[in-house]
C-alpha cells in the first residue's frame, strides 16, 4: 500500500494482536492500531487525534516541540488549550472571528478560500486561514480540498 500510495494515512482496525504483526504495521507507518473489539470512546478518540493533527499541520508553516508532541503523542487530548477571558483559544480574537463568520455568511454555497476570506475581512490570508481552521475544529465550517492542475491543493471553506 505504501508503494502505491506513499502519502496515505493509515489506521488499522483488526483482530490481529501478535507482536510481529503490530511491529510490522508500526514500521509501515500506521497512525493508529485498534484491536477489536474497540471501545466507542477509543474509536472516537482516534479520529479526534487525527483531525487535530490535520488541522495543526495545515494551519502552520513551522512546528514547535509542543506541536510535535501533540501530533506524536496525542498530548492535546490531555491538556486543555489556553483560553482567553471570553472563552476563546489564545490567538483567536472575538471581533476578528465575527468578521470571518460574516464573510462566510455572504459567500456562495461553493465556499470561500482563505485568501478570498482574508481579503473580504481585511486580514491576511494566514490570519483568515487560522480562523477558518478554528471554525472547522469547532465544527461550524467544513473544509474541502480543491485539486488544480499543478501545485498544492487549495482548501475551500463552507459554512455548515
Amino acid at each position: 500500500m505504501r508503494r502505491e500510495f506513499p502519502n496515505i494515512d493509515i489506521m488499522l482496525l483488526t483482530a490481529a494482536k501478535e507482536t510481529n504483526t503490530v511491529e510490522e504495521a508500526l514500521h509501515g507507518g500506521v497512525l493508529d492500531y485498534l484491536i477489536k473489539p474497540v471501545e466507542p470512546k477509543r474509536f472516537t478518540d482516534t479520529f479526534k487525534r487525527y483531525r487535530s493533527r490535520k488541522v495543526l499541520l495545515s494551519s502552520k508553516s513551522e512546528l514547535s516541540q509542543d506541536d510535535l508532541d501533540r501530533i506524536l503523542f496525542g498530548i492535546e487530548i490531555q491538556q486543555a488549550p489556553a483560553l482567553t477571558s471570553d472563552g476563546l483559544p489564545k490567538g483567536i480574537d472575538r471581533l476578528t472571528l465575527e468578521r470571518i463568520e460574516n464573510v462566510l455568511l455572504q459567500c456562495s454555497k461553493e465556499g470561500i478560500t482563505a485568501a478570498d476570506a482574508g481579503e473580504a475581512a481585511g486580514v491576511s490570508r494566514s490570519t483568515a486561514r487560522r480562523y477558518l481552521e478554528y471554525l472547522v475544529f469547532i465544527e461550524k465550517v467544513k473544509a474541502k480540498l480543491h485539486y488544480g492542475d499543478v501545485g498544492r491543493p487549495e482548501r475551500t471553506y463552507i459554512k455548515l
